[in-house]
């Protein structure tokens, strides 16, 4: 819980640093957690945050968790409110941001389900198994802060 407070947080610093006005949604909604907004674009937005941290031995996390049913994803894509920003914290609490609009969001989970979704396997999958955002994915986006206003 901790570190999804820290990771929204550490967003919200970045957001007035580049002179745009953050606001955190308390009490845990669902769909977004910070709201923002570009006085020069006069855009606003509602921004999901997904933190991840690594272990005090430094054992790496290779993805984010997103949400607790896969097998309802397409009725929650059509929920998701805006873009999404994804904050890996090191070991040392360095802070990684990888930022993704609304539907570069939808559209790499989307493959990223269908493929898992379409290997070979011997044993079915779990209903209900949760979905997550593999790290290895979203690299290319790391600090894309514009991805926020597309």
């Amino acid at each position: 819980m901790l570190n999804g407070l820290a990771g929204e947080c550490a967003v919200m610093k970045e957001l007035c640093l580049k002179g745009w006005i953050p606001s955190m949604a308390y009490n845990n909604c669902p769909t977004f957690d910070i709201l923002c907004h570009n006085q020069e674009s006069q855009k606003s937005i509602a921004i999901q945050v997904k933190t991840v941290r690594e272990k005090e031995d430094g054992k790496t996390i290779s993805a984010f968790p997103i949400m607790g049913n896969r097998d309802n994803r397409h009725e929650f894509y059509k929920d998701v409110a805006g873009p999404y920003v994804f904050v890996y914290i090191d070991k040392d609490d360095h802070f990684t941001f990888y930022i993704l609009s609304k539907e570069q969001f939808i559209e790499i989970s989307n493959k990223i389900e269908d493929d898992y979704d379409n290997l070979p396997r011997v044993k079915h999958l779990k209903p209900g198994s949760p979905m997550s955002m593999p790290k290895k994915n979203i690299i290319a986006f790391e600090n894309k802060w514009e991805n926020l206003w597309l």
